[in-house]
């Protein structure tokens, strides 16, 4: 048997692959199995958009703006959903939900567009053009799941260093030393902090 840290990790670690897996077949069940207009319903789909404009961003990703179609002379909103700046989508041909055009991160929201950087190169995307129509849909989400994993992963190879002690008590392996004891100090522990952000 493992130290209480480590085995509070390697818990977590399988609760979070299982809480991740039911994610991602919940997202493909909707995807194959509920209409668009379900979808929409619940917030994550944005049907009927066309594309406004595309242009270069940072390090050369594809910014691409969509929008739903003109009623009239104005443009109308967009409807109720759940997107927000740092969304995964997929980009959809409304012929077929199936055929995922693209994928990517949305940018910006406005009432009447929303833009996402897609992942894929330009090259790629030589189908995105402004006569046809698109369907946005919200996919599963893995940048919290990845940091989540890397943080147990962490905690349960950490063996000795300057918060060894401090991870001991959190988990009730030892007692809260006095203040005298040096081996835990306000010094280790800020330098400790500084050497572990990015």
């Amino acid at each position: 048997m493992g130290s209480p840290a480590r085995d509070f990790a390697c818990r977590h670690l399988e609760l979070l692959r299982e809480e991740r897996e039911a994610e991602v077949a919940q997202a493909r069940a909707w995807q194959e199995s509920i209409s668009l207009k379900e979808l929409q319903r619940r917030g994550v789909c944005l049907p009927k958009l066309e594309m406004a404009s595309q242009r270069t961003g940072l390090y050369g990703r594809l910014l691409v703006t969509f929008q739903p179609r003109k009623q009239g002379p104005e443009l109308a909103e967009l409807p109720c959903h759940s997107f927000g700046p740092g969304d995964i989508v997929g980009v959809y041909g409304m012929a077929g939900q199936r055929d995922q055009l693209a994928t990517g991160i949305v940018t910006r929201m406005a009432p009447k567009s929303i833009t996402i950087a897609v992942d894929e190169p330009q090259n790629s995307l030589e189908s995105f053009d402004q006569e046809n129509y698109y369907c946005l849909l919200k996919l599963a989400n893995d940048v919290t799941y990845k940091r989540l994993k890397n943080a147990l992963n962490t905690l349960s190879q950490y063996h000795s260093g300057p918060s060894s002690c401090l991870i001991d008590v959190l988990f009730g392996s030892s007692e809260p030393s006095d203040s005298s004891d040096t081996r835990v100090t306000s010094t280790n522990v800020l330098k400790f902090c500084f050497q572990s952000t990015p």
